[in-house]
């Protein structure tokens, strides 16, 4: 294993759920990785792997226009990117754009 980067998905209603109790039962969920690829993780046929992770020899962007993308999940353009993401390793860079 040699890292990479994992961006997440947060689901921003955390009141309204808190309020009616179904924090745990939210599709989409609160909190969710965004697999760089193999997009298995809400399926539950996998646990985890490096490349869910973002890195250059995997998935090196993530913004509107990438699998998976960083759009809002009515479909709306977040403006957000992470881009020149950096090989994997214990230290890595990327630039965050909005």
């Amino acid at each position: 294993y040699s890292g990479g980067a994992a961006i997440w998905h947060i689901k921003d209603i955390y009141s309204s759920c808190y309020a009616s109790n179904n924090c745990e039962t939210q599709s989409p969920p609160l909190v969710d990785l965004e697999e760089a690829n193999d997009a298995d993780l809400d399926s539950g046929s996998s646990s985890g792997r490096t490349t869910h992770l973002f890195y250059s020899a995997n998935s090196a962007t993530f913004d509107n226009s990438s699998t998976p993308d960083s759009k809002l999940y009515d479909n709306s353009s977040s403006g957000i990117s992470a881009t020149s993401i950096s090989a994997a390793g214990d230290s890595m860079t990327l630039t965050i754009s909005k």
